[in-house]
């Protein structure tokens, strides 16, 4: 749908958002030590509608090394916070080692995210939230969903 702002309202689209969302992943193998993260991702996103969390970024690829590596620096965490957890796979592999609330603010983020813990076994728990930053009850709830209030963030 093409609309055309006007001086009363300069929120409306000026297209279909449905466009740019593109749910089609690729299913991909992470290996870290010991550890294989399956994980649905696309090979590409964008940013029109910060679709940003469907690939993997280089930066979770080297946080999920050190803590695949340094598992030890969780292991006597309450629980680990994951803002903007995209993919997972940080997340993923911290819950070998302490419950992970994992969050993101995009719903089409949140499926893929959910999917992709479906897909690996962990040992301990692990919630996916949405969590838009200037939402106090989003704020209220994944801050609520530590087992013992001890929060670790990644």
């Amino acid at each position: 749908m093409l609309t055309h702002a006007s001086p009363a309202s300069e929120t409306e689209d000026l297209f279909d958002s449905s466009l740019f969302d593109n749910e089609n992943y690729d299913l991909k193998p992470f290996s870290f030590g010991s550890h294989i993260v399956r994980l649905l991702c696309s090979d590409s996103a964008t940013t029109d509608h910060d679709l940003t969390g469907q690939i993997l970024w280089p930066a979770a690829s080297l946080l999920a090394t050190y803590v695949a590596a340094h598992p030890s620096i969780l292991s006597r965490c309450g629980c680990a916070l994951e803002l903007g957890a995209g993919l997972g796979l940080v997340g993923l592999l911290a819950a070998q080692s302490c419950p992970v609330v994992l969050t993101d603010h995009n719903d089409v983020v949140l499926r893929v995210l959910s999917r992709n813990v479906q897909l690996n076994q962990a040992q301990y728990d692990i919630r996916c939230l949405k969590l838009e930053w200037n939402s106090q009850s989003d704020i209220s709830a994944a801050l609520a969903a530590s087992p013992d209030k001890q929060l670790a963030g990644i």
